[in-house]
């Protein structure tokens, strides 16, 4: 993981022309416009990079990619050796662009219809039961390797105004909800009296299971000028999920507030802060104050925003 994020920084800084304005606690946006940025999301552990071909042309077809590295014990350890359990996602996109310009020649509003294939990957240790007595039968490492499929719509209104809507459906697992614990093993050496190794095992317990989730996401996003010539870009989202095992995984409404900082001189996107309800809908029986989430996002610009 730390080898393929480099190699992203490297080759963003010389070719990205594309940015996600805004995203959620997942990493997700359906507003994509020209710029170009490296994410980093400190409270989910989450790392995204993104290019998009820019075009200047009135009618012109776009593609690019996305790609993002999260891991459930923090972002630290994306960057250094032990155990944790990482999640992948690649995904790219071809779409179709259109301007429409008032008599003055000047660009009134844009729209980008785009569909966006990916495949996403998680590994973890499932936790098999005291039932099992070595560690290589207690301890499975599983692999889920998942296919996504998204048909999207990004429209820019007045220069100010950017929505976006998303359709979609992918293959997950229920990790989130199984119960995570980290075991310490000590093995002693048989040929030196007194030697000892320690390791640490993060495994996950609970009825492990995989499921379909059809999605439609919804942005809103708005830019507003200061007086010290930056933008002040407030963004509202919201997240709509249903499972093909609504028994087993209840459908969710996701819903949430962020503030994004541009700045005018270099157009360029500095970060921001979101905070997310992950169960509108009441489904889960949890408290409104206990899925409540906050986050802190810093981003790398390497290209202006196209406002």
């Amino acid at each position: 993981m730390r080898y393929l994020l480099i190699f992203i920084i490297s080759i963003l800084a010389i070719t990205a022309n594309c940015q996600i304005l805004n995203q959620d606690a997942e990493g997700k946006s359906s507003i994509v416009v020209s710029g170009g940025t490296l994410n980093f999301d400190f409270g989910q552990g989450l790392v995204k990079a993104n290019f998009y071909k820019k075009s200047l042309k009135p009618s012109a077809w776009i593609y690019g990619f996305d790609i993002q590295g999260k891991n459930n014990d923090g972002l630290v350890s994306l960057f250094q050796n032990g155990s944790f359990s990482p999640n992948t996602e690649m995904s790219g996109l071809i779409g179709y662009q259109q301007s429409f310009k008032n008599d003055d020649n000047q660009t009134t509003s844009k729209i980008l219809i785009y569909i966006r294939p990916g495949l996403s990957a998680t590994a973890l240790k499932l936790d098999k039961g005291n039932s099992f007595t070595t560690v290589s039968s207690r301890f499975i490492d599983t692999t889920l390797v998942s296919p996504a499929i998204e048909v999207g719509l990004t429209t820019r209104l007045g220069g100010r105004i950017y929505l976006g809507a998303v359709l979609g459906n992918k293959l997950q697992s229920n990790q989130d909800n199984l119960r995570k614990t980290t075991y310490t093993f000590t093995a002693t050496d048989p040929n030196i009296q007194g030697l000892t190794s320690t390791r640490e095992i993060a495994a996950y317990a609970g009825n492990y299971l995989t499921y379909s989730r059809t999605y439609i996401n919804i942005d809103a996003l708005y830019f507003i000028p200061t007086n010290d010539q930056n933008y002040i870009c407030p963004n509202a989202y919201l997240r709509v999920n249903t499972s093909n095992k609504s028994n087993l995984i209840p459908n969710t409404v996701v819903g949430g507030l962020s503030i994004n900082f541009i700045s005018e001189k270099t157009g360029k996107l500095l970060g921001g802060v979101y905070v997310q309800s992950n169960d509108l809908s009441g489904q889960n029986k949890s408290s409104f104050n206990k899925s409540i989430q906050f986050g802190l996002n810093a981003r790398l610009s390497f290209s202006a925003i196209s406002l």
